[in-house]
This record gives C-alpha cells, sequence and structure tokens, in this order.
C-alpha cells in the first residue's frame, strides 16, 4: 500500500469504523492533546477554509477501535507455525516503547502533582500573608482600645475629683472637727458617694 492510501479523511474512517465524523474529529483532537510524540506523526493537519483537514494514518483508526489491521489479515492467512515463531520472537524483543510510554507517564504524573503541590502552597502562602494581616489589624485595634481604656480612667478620676469638690463645698465642717477626726471617716464617705448610683 502506499503512503497516500494509509492515511485517511475524517470521512474514510468514519465509513471503515462505522463513526460519526464528529466521533473521529474528537479522537484526533484527543491525540494531538496528549502530545505523544508516537502518535502525533501518525497524523496530518492541514490549513484548510473553515479550519484544519484532517488524514489519520488507517493503522491508528483500526488499533483504536479495535479493527483487524493490515497485518493481522496477512497473519490469518500464515501457517500456524509462522504465527508460533513471532508469538516467541515478540516474547524475545524488549518492550522498549511500552517502557518508554510507562516513563512518559509517570513523568506526566509526577508533573502533575508538582504543579498541584505548587498551587497548593500558592495558597496557603497567599492565606499566611491574609492571616498575618488580620492580626496586625486586631494589634492596632486592641492598642486603641486599651488607650482609650486610659483615656476613661482618667476622665472618671477628674470627675470623680470635682464631685468630691463640690461636696465638701456643700458641707464644710468646722476646722476643729476635721483635726480631731480620723481620715477614716472621709473615707467612708467616699465609699458612701461612690456606692450611690451617680447617673
Amino acid at each position: 500500500m502506499n503512503k497516500n492510501n494509509d492515511f485517511l479523511t475524517i470521512k474514510q474512517a468514519a465509513e471503515l469504523t462505522n463513526k460519526s465524523t464528529i466521533t473521529i474529529r474528537r479522537l484526533i483532537k484527543l491525540l494531538l492533546m496528549q502530545n505523544d510524540p508516537e502518535v502525533i506523526h501518525l497524523i496530518k493537519q492541514k490549513q484548510g477554509r473553515g479550519g484544519f483537514i484532517y488524514k489519520v494514518k488507517q493503522d491508528l483508526i483500526r488499533q483504536k477501535y479495535n479493527l483487524p489491521t493490515q497485518k493481522d489479515k496477512q497473519k490469518e492467512n500464515l501457517p500456524t507455525q509462522k504465527i508460533e515463531d513471532d508469538k516467541v520472537t515478540q516474547k524475545q524483543k524488549p518492550k522498549t516503547s511500552n517502557n518508554a510510554n510507562v516513563n512518559i507517564e509517570v513523568l506526566e504524573a509526577k508533573t502533575e502533582i508538582i504543579n498541584i503541590l505548587k498551587g497548593e502552597l500558592y495558597k496557603k502562602d497567599h492565606q499566611m500573608k491574609t492571616k498575618d494581616w488580620q492580626i496586625g489589624s486586631l494589634g492596632k485595634k486592641i492598642d486603641n482600645l486599651i488607650e482609650r481604656d486610659r483615656e476613661t480612667n482618667i476622665l472618671i478620676k477628674g470627675l470623680q475629683d470635682k464631685v468630691f469638690m463640690i461636696e465638701e463645698a456643700k458641707n464644710p465642717e468646722p476646722e476643729n472637727k476635721t483635726k480631731n477626726k480620723p481620715k477614716t471617716k472621709r473615707r467612708g464617705r467616699l465609699k458612701k458617694f461612690l456606692n450611690k448610683k451617680i447617673f
């Protein structure tokens, strides 16, 4: 078979497999997205009027849809001894392409895992920065509340001093009594005053 007959258009591949042209087109796009060098050289891609025109190797289509290939048909015609000899030689050949495919798949899986971990690390880093910012903001709010509490205490002390001055002005004590009275009575009045409701 010459090379032109080995490659099929999407319509020819659809007729061969009894599938729709859309299904064949999806298969081709999926194979191209996988970036497998062994498969990509089996697909020809040309720029057409409305998009790309694809041609696919006939053996690839037969392999993907489990159709018998030309080689399989030829093997059916060979005597059984020859087939058995072929099987023995195939067993003896090392499966380098399968090993290469497995290695490529392992590398792709590792790369994907690394990318996922990098994404998670970026998210965690962003979360840590957000937490640091929130902690700093809360620290400033706490400092402001402490400062307000201190100012409130100063104002209350000033108010208490003024109230005591007013109380003393209303009830002036004679000088003799203040000298003789112990200071505890003055403190007792202060406690009574503070126990009263001011507001």
